[in-house]
């Protein structure tokens, strides 16, 4: 039942009001100052800075060992807390979850009155822990009173119902307790608890009876890494059948869900000879084998692993063949093969034209046309992709790939109409292609010489509403790649605007304020278990009921959520999650708080390691701050598909060859202060060899050889055509995004002009002096 209005709040304000991390253990209250205000007139909430902080004071390392999922650890540590913190009830509660998580619940037994006191603890959850304990002390009636507590719509529920059956089974209960086996296994699979009651019921029906065998089948099948699976394979070879080829396609396809994507190729390779072809379970074995060589960076054999898509799941009605055909034309594009990506990309809306990946086809078969010097055959490509698809997600980027090809052709006149259209999409729907149409409809409103295109425009009044249009730009959108752009173009046209720019048109972010959310949210009960559970640590336990949340999260919610997951120990993940949820959400969509969400998600982390790792560099620090963010997203551990380690990514060749430099061995490259003083001496060294922060970051991506043959291929031609004309997608994007970032982070944190100063490089790519 949904909580609506007024006692909603209510019910709300003790879950969340537990007091902030520095309240003493023992003394937390719901009271006016930390529960969420009514709803205003606006129908939203404040969520002031006590709720956004852990509800408990544990030391750092029992918080990470909560947030890691290390239970024994994690539960070690609690109990070093002593009896006085642990009578505490939502303390105990944390303590006994480890416990038995742990499998320690037979230490678990003296929390059992504390849990009474437990008041941010989601009721469900204290009750399901509390059966575990008591079944632990074969207090088999009590557990199963406490465990029937446990309603069915909460993330917790598949785990007790389990236990539920078994403690049935243990008071002799055993219809009831094979009857909850039987409505589990009734979901959809994979579902959480349905390998346990799979396992039970064939159990029950006995080895080698004719009942359990497709029991058996399907915990093999659809639980592949579930701890039953060898031991069901090993109950199947006794009936002497082999599983179908079907069946192990099925099986494949979960275990390469899983990243397991050797095992998914080894499973299917003996059954290659049986597939039926044209068939979905063909289809699937198709996808299966070609997606996890891609995944293996092995291009080669995935291209052979897909072979005739077509021909193979033309007739099939799930979307395995448009996903096929999009992984093999990005293999054969990242071979170079270009005229077949194109062609197998094309092939995606004309064989299927309901699928969702038929706009990414004409899309990205006009690029690869593109790179194949087939002009005429892009653009028709990208208009095809208007024409057919104009609600597409990738008709932004096809529509600034028609304009720039227009430009690169000499017709800045159509190419600057086909940008000015695209500037008046929503920006959400592609934030990159649509602010890269509003600067260059301004661009070649002010430069319409493709010829010459450092040459003026001589209508001072077209000059003039180009000079608007960027200042209006900037005002709106500040915080981006082509921001900065403008505002050098400003520099150089209208200095007293870009001086008045610099000083910020936006506020800075003030996290003293209040998070305001949708009253419907803050009624939701999964997300107020989520918040609730968050803020004791227990954060996977969170995310898996926010994942049952019936109401969208909008831009503060996401934010509180990420403090709430930051405050648990969960930062990494935390900021890859709302990394992930900006790509939908970009700045200029974010409403009033933005500045504020845009802080939660781009945090000053390391910034004294770089700041001191690039002292007396040649570049503004933040640059490589921004980096950084970009390449690791601040996750110092991070290992590339390549072998990339490290903050800054470094190669190991490279990260040896720049430690010589500095004189020293290469040390351990997962240190911070180690990975970024050698990451960000070589970032000076681009930009002594290229003198430009673009070509410099470009060089960092695809190494300073191809930055050189692009300035060859193109000449010295702006900075803006030079990025726009880089061959790679990766590279390309890579500059824009950390030049982006670059801007946001100035924007935010420090003091002085907002925008660095790069109006030498309007004109050229690389400085000529």
């Amino acid at each position: 039942m949904r909580l609506t209005g007024r006692l909603a709040l209510f019910a709300l304000a003790p879950l969340l009001a537990v007091g902030a991390v520095l309240t003493p253990v023992g003394e937390h209250t719901a009271d006016a100052a930390t529960a969420p205000s009514e709803p205003e007139g606006d129908g939203r909430v404040a969520i002031g800075p006590e709720l956004r902080e852990p509800a408990l004071d544990l030391p750092d390392a029992v918080r990470e060992d909560l947030a890691g999922r290390q239970w024994d650890a994690a539960a070690t540590g609690l109990l070093k807390l002593g009896e006085e913190r642990l009578a505490h009830g939502d303390t105990a509660f944390v303590a006994a979850w480890a416990l038995v998580h742990a499998d320690r619940a037979d230490e678990a037994a003296p929390l059992l009155d504390a849990l009474d006191k437990a008041s941010l603890a989601p009721d469900a959850y204290v009750q399901a822990i509390r059966g575990e304990i008591l079944r632990e002390e074969e207090r088999n009636v009590d557990a199963l009173a406490a465990l029937e507590a446990v309603p069915a719509d909460v993330a917790v529920a598949p785990r007790a119902e389990v236990l539920r059956a078994e403690v049935l089974k243990e008071l002799s209960r055993t219809k009831e307790a094979y009857a909850v086996y039987e409505s589990m296994i009734a979901r959809p699979d994979p579902s959480p608890g349905n390998p346990e009651a799979l396992i039970a019921l064939a159990r029950r029906a006995g080895a080698g009876s004719e009942e359990a065998y497709p029991l058996y089948r399907r915990i093999w099948v659809e639980y592949p890494k579930s701890e039953h699976s060898q031991a069901t394979w090993d109950e199947l070879k006794s009936y002497g059948k082999s599983p179908t080829w079907q069946e192990v396609g099925r099986r494949a396809e979960v275990l390469m869900g899983d990243g397991e994507y050797d095992a998914a190729l080894a499973e299917t390779e003996p059954v290659l000879g049986q597939m039926e072809k044209g068939s979905l379970d063909a289809c699937r074995i198709v996808f299966v084998r070609g997606r996890s060589n891609y995944k293996r960076n092995r291009l080669s054999a995935s291209v052979a692993a897909f072979g005739d898509v077509v021909s193979q799941c033309a007739e099939v009605e799930e979307d395995y063949g448009a996903k096929a055909l999009y992984i093999k034309g990005l293999a054969q594009f990242r071979r170079s093969n270009f005229t077949e990506s194109a062609r197998e990309m094309a092939a995606i809306p004309e064989h299927f034209p309901k699928s969702s990946y038929a706009d990414d086809g004409y899309t990205h078969a006009g690029i690869a046309l593109w790179e194949a010097e087939d002009k005429d055959g892009a653009r028709a490509m990208w208009a095809k992709n208007l024409e057919a698809f104009p609600e597409g997600d990738t008709v932004p980027e096809s529509t600034f790939r028609l304009a720039w090809s227009y430009y690169e052709d000499g017709d800045a006149e159509k190419a600057r109409a086909i940008a000015q259209k695209l500037s008046k999409l929503p920006l959400g729907s592609d934030e990159r292609h649509v602010t890269a149409g509003r600067y260059w409809a301004a661009r070649w409103l002010a430069y319409p010489n493709v010829e010459a295109p450092t040459e003026l425009n001589e209508d001072a009044a077209a000059v003039g509403m180009a000079v608007a249009e960027w200042k209006a730009f900037i005002e709106e959108l500040p915080t981006g790649y082509y921001a900065l752009l403008a505002q050098q173009r400003l520099r150089e046209l209208a200095p007293e605007v870009a001086k008045a720019l610099d000083e910020r048109t936006q506020r800075r972010a003030d996290l003293s304020t209040p998070w305001r959310l949708e009253a419907e949210l803050v009624e939701d009960p999964a997300f107020v278990r989520g918040v609730a559970l968050a803020r004791l640590g227990l954060i996977q336990e969170a995310r898996a009921e926010w994942d049952r949340a019936e109401v969208a999260v909008d831009g503060d919610a996401m934010a509180w959520m990420t403090e709430l997951r930051v405050g648990a120990g969960d930062w990494l993940l935390a900021h890859d999650g709302m990394r992930r949820w900006l790509a939908h959400h970009p700045p200029g969509t974010l409403g009033e708080r933005e500045p504020e969400i845009l802080r939660v998600a781009y945090p000053d982390r390391y910034w004294e390691e770089v700041r001191t790792a690039a002292d007396g560099d040649r570049y503004d620090p933040r640059l490589f701050h921004a980096l950084v963010r970009e390449e690791s997203n601040f996750n110092r551990r991070i290992v590339s598909f390549a072998g990339a380690k490290g903050l800054s990514q470094l190669m190991p060749p490279t990260a040896k060859q720049v430690a010589g430099w500095l004189g020293r061995p290469v040390g351990d490259l997962y240190d911070p202060v180690n990975n970024t003083q050698i990451g960000a001496r070589y970032l000076d060294a681009l930009h002594k060899q290229f003198g430009s922060p673009f070509l410099s970051l470009a060089a960092y991506n695809a190494g300073g050889g191809r930055v050189n043959q692009w300035l060859e291929r193109h000449g010295n031609v702006p900075t803006d055509e030079y990025v726009e004309r880089i061959p790679y997608r990766e590279t390309r994007g890579y500059v824009k995004r950390v030049s982006g970032t670059w801007t946001l982070l100035r924007y935010q944190f420090d003091e002085g002009p907002a925008f660095a100063d790069l109006s030498a490089l309007n004109h050229v790519a690389r400085p000529t002096e």
